[in-house]
């Protein structure tokens, strides 16, 4: 090779290099914006994690199962904003992009479920569970789904399934305890709370359901309310555990004559923390036997809960028990 050669042939390899370099930068880069679109840590707020998503969709540079997961991504960031139908709509172009994973159906399921299309939601489960039928989560939303149309045994059903495939997540027992609770089978319903609370002792939520159902439980049968003698010591007890000075432990309060609605009613910080009150003091109401004072804390409840909040299907489910 001649001299002008070499140097053109170093100048090309030089070059070739300085692409490579670059492309190398770039792809760093994605890969950056990659982890904040998933956001696995849920570390960075959702509007950052959608902005990451839309750079890594309109980049063009990621296809496949790779384009299908910041679509996912990008779904579950509309969900924490509450925006399900771009949340549905992102998990849609994900299914059309890997129609056999079966988390997109579980995801897409979920967000129906909280636009109250139940049908839809029931759909997109069954098909995440024919996909994968170890997916306990599936079986957890859909059973969430058969809930809402108060379809309690269906949804107990759903609740077993779940639970049998995965026995350490305190959310399931704590779901089935609520619908045991709402069909007046208060001892299935004592258990699961219990169980709830044992896999998880620092909630308090589990904890104030087994106050309201024992005393429930206590003043409809006496006799048979082995499972829980003093539904106060009991509560006295469970609240020693829990973190007092964070919400939701001024309902805790509440429940143990410590404070008044109207307190709880300040305490909220927030419209999530609101919700919860008006259903808590309604509650609190019912076990004062005094349905009307109840009522319109319900009903306010109904109104402002997001639909995936237990509060917001519990305050329906009183709501027609008082009516009928």
């Amino acid at each position: 090779m001649n001299l002008a050669g070499w140097l053109l042939a170093g100048c090309t390899g030089l070059a070739a290099m300085a692409a490579n370099a670059a492309e190398q930068a770039l792809t760093t880069q994605q890969y950056q914006d990659m982890a904040r679109c998933e956001n696995a840590t849920r570390s960075i707020p959702p509007d950052l994690a959608v902005a990451s998503c839309t750079k890594i969709i309109e980049s063009k540079k990621w296809t496949g199962a790779d384009l299908a997961r910041a679509y996912t991504a990008r779904g579950i960031a509309y969900g924490n904003k509450q925006d399900y139908d771009q949340a549905i709509a992102d998990y849609t172009q994900a299914i059309e992009i890997d129609p056999k994973k079966a988390l997109n159906y579980n995801d897409r399921c979920f967000a129906h479920d909280n636009k109250n299309e139940l049908d839809l939601a029931i759909a997109d489960c069954d098909q995440a569970i024919s996909l994968d039928p170890k997916l306990w989560r599936a079986y957890l939303n859909r059973g969430v789904a058969y809930y809402h149309k108060q379809d309690y045994d269906r949804a107990i059903a759903d609740y077993n399934q779940a639970i049998q495939i995965e026995a350490k997540y305190a959310g399931a027992f704590e779901k089935r305890g609520i619908a045991y609770d709402d069909k007046q089978d208060y001892g299935h319903a004592i258990a699961d709370y219990k169980q709830a609370i044992e896999l998880d002792p620092a909630s308090a939520y589990p904890a104030i359901w087994l106050f309201v159902a024992s005393t429930r439980s206590s003043k409809s049968a006496p006799s048979d309310n082995a499972q829980s003698d003093s539904p106060h010591a009991d509560l006295e007890a469970n609240a020693a555990r829990l973190n007092h000075s964070g919400w939701p432990y001024p309902i805790v309060e509440m429940f143990l004559g410590n404070k008044t609605p109207e307190d709880i009613l300040r305490a909220a910080a927030n419209p999530n923390d609101r919700c919860e009150a008006q259903l808590y003091i309604g509650e609190w109401q019912l076990l004062q036997k005094d349905p009307v004072k109840a009522t319109p804390f319900l009903e306010k409840a109904s109104e402002t809960c997001p639909k995936d909040f237990v509060e917001y299907s519990r305050a329906i489910a009183e709501l027609k028990q008082i009516k009928h």
